[in-house]
């Protein structure tokens, strides 16, 4: 008999997740869906609010700090993704790059750690990325050795 695997299942995570489902919830899925829609105030102002609860969740609940780490680096890229460019989308980039800087899975757990970091590092090299020089100076800026190192790449990559 297998047994279903949940994401968030402390009530520590689900304040910051929201309910796993509809069901549960009573509401329907009303995420923005159109890059307009989400450069209202209204959604900017819901986005910061999700911010602000995500950098203050620490996990403590969790039953592993490494299941915490994951989760919240998918919740950084998903509202990272979802945002569009703008003040708040920059904001979102350097809370989650000191995150990713400031977390001791970079020394402890280094293949997961660059699982997530991976995703910002390809993000700098890719020329149509509109926030690429924004990413490289926050990565530059880091508290991360691996993180500034991946940013000079980048950087020699981009001079002719």
């Amino acid at each position: 008999m297998s047994k279903k695997l949940r994401f968030a299942e402390t009530q520590e995570s689900s304040a910051v997740t929201g309910p796993e489902d509809e069901e549960q919830s009573g509401e329907s899925d009303d995420v923005a869906s159109t890059e307009s829609e989400r450069k209202q105030a209204g959604w900017q102002q819901e986005a910061a609010m999700f911010l602000s609860e995500l950098e203050q969740w620490n996990g403590s609940q969790e039953k592993f700090e490494m299941d915490h780490f994951h989760q919240k680096s998918v919740l950084y890229k998903g509202l990272f993704e979802m945002c569009p460019s703008g003040n708040m989308r920059e904001r979102i980039l350097r809370s989650y790059v000191n995150y990713l800087a400031n977390h001791n899975a970079q020394k402890e757990n280094r293949i997961e750690w660059f699982l997530h970091a991976g995703f910002l590092v390809n993000a700098t090299r890719t020329p149509e990325n509109e926030d690429r020089f924004i990413l490289l100076e926050a990565l530059s800026n880091s508290n991360s050795p691996t993180l500034r190192l991946y940013s000079d790449l980048a950087k020699l990559q981009l001079q002719p």
